[in-house]
């Protein structure tokens, strides 16, 4: 019979609580991914839509202050856009890159 040390315990809690917060961020992936803009997506939008998904909303502001919200989401669709130019085998122009991090800031 083979014991589990504490190590292997911790990694499992680890390993849970890494899949819970994916969970709870896949709702807005899948928002951002349908996205079709170019630009990053405004404080405005993102308060929009969790207006309009109050479950979502409740969830994340329940775990989150909403300041920390908002520049998370940002700096996602961010990556999201880096991996559509990506995917497409543009290259990440100096303009593209003003656009964003000029969106990060807002």
């Amino acid at each position: 019979m083979a014991l589990t040390s504490e190590n292997d315990v911790n990694q499992d809690d680890h390993l849970q609580a890494r899949f819970q917060r994916t969970d709870q961020w896949k709702p807005v992936y899948t928002w951002l991914e349908t996205l079709e803009d170019t630009e990053v997506v405004k404080s405005n939008d993102i308060g929009d839509w969790l207006s309009a998904n109050p479950n979502v909303r409740d969830d994340l502001y329940s775990r989150q202050s909403c300041y920390h919200l908002m520049h998370y989401i940002k700096k996602l669709h961010v990556k999201i856009l880096k991996r559509k130019e990506r995917k497409k085998g543009l290259p990440i122009t100096k303009a593209n890159k003003k656009i964003m991090s000029k969106s990060e800031g807002k």
